[in-house]
């Protein structure tokens, strides 16, 4: 993991912001549209997609676009991953957006190839840690915002969390989704960059291999403990019923399956009936 800056978090495609007062105060965590000075990938792709279309004929909410065709706001905000509201709010206020778009169908009416999207940028001063596993990103977001000498309730209200939520994040209890892994690396000023992972393919595929049977062995030990509580909850009678109840689907199931398997094969063993029922024109009356 990599800083995008050092000492600030960064809003969507914008310079750091002056202070983590100004980025608490900042209810959306971006920058307005018409503050922003650098476009990001995903905007940039908007203007390719605005200006030159896609590259292959694609189907966006129900509508085909063709291969080189600009395509409108709605459509281009979606297959580049923006928010319609942001890409509106860009449209009308950006300057460096409207002047990006204005280059971009001046080179397509003059013939111009569409460009590829890049590959972002970012100045690497530091590295903070390499991980292979999820518990290991825990660790290093847990590291860096001792670092910076938060709390975990300090940052809850940095990055808008419930009051106990980042201590849940650490300890496992709740799992890092879409928006939340998002505000903590821009809380953090972090970036996660991929990078080729040493060692030879037996190595990566034991690696692998021992991830897929510790998390197996995990889901086990869960639901044998919740066998037990539930065991423990119930009296002798309710517990002989569950019993019963569980047996009879186990069974249903398996017939189910087993009945499935003998269609499969009746069915890959008979004849084509529409091949068979063609008459011969032989026995055609004449």
């Amino acid at each position: 993991m990599a800083p995008l800056k050092e000492d600030l978090p960064t809003g969507d495609g914008a310079e750091p912001l002056e202070s983590f007062e100004a980025f608490v105060s900042n209810p959306r965590r971006q920058i307005a549209a018409r503050d922003v000075t650098e476009l990001s990938d995903r905007q940039l792709d908007l203007v390719r997609y605005m200006a030159f279309g896609p590259k292959n004929q694609i189907e966006v909410e129900g509508k085909t676009f063709e291969a080189g065709k600009p395509m409108p706001l709605g459509a281009a905000a979606r297959l580049a991953g923006v928010h319609l509201r942001r890409a509106r709010a860009l449209e009308a206020e950006s300057q460096v957006f409207r002047r990006a778009l204005h280059k971009a169908r001046q080179a397509h009416r003059y013939g111009e190839p569409t460009p590829e999207p890049s590959a972002p940028s970012v100045k690497v001063d530091k590295v903070y840690g390499l991980t292979h596993t999820y518990a290991g990103l825990r660790k290093l977001v847990a590291a860096r915002r001792k670092e910076l000498g938060l709390s975990q309730i300090a940052f809850d209200e940095i990055c808008g969390f419930p009051g106990g939520y980042q201590g849940k994040l650490e300890a496992n209890v709740r799992r890092y989704g879409d928006m939340s892994l998002d505000v903590t690396l821009a809380a953090l000023g972090l970036a996660i960059a991929l990078v080729p992972s040493a060692g030879r393919d037996s190595e990566k595929e034991s690696q692998v291999k021992d991830l897929n049977e510790s998390r197996t062995s995990r889901m086990r030990k869960l639901g044998r403990a919740g066998g037990r509580a539930a065991r423990a909850s119930m009296t002798d009678a309710e517990w002989s019923e569950h019993c019963r109840k569980a047996n009879k689907v186990r069974w249903r199931k398996w017939r189910e399956a087993r009945g499935e398997k003998a269609r499969r094969e009746r069915k890959r063993d008979r004849p084509d009936r529409a091949a068979s029922s063609i008459p011969n024109p032989k026995d055609l009356p004449q």
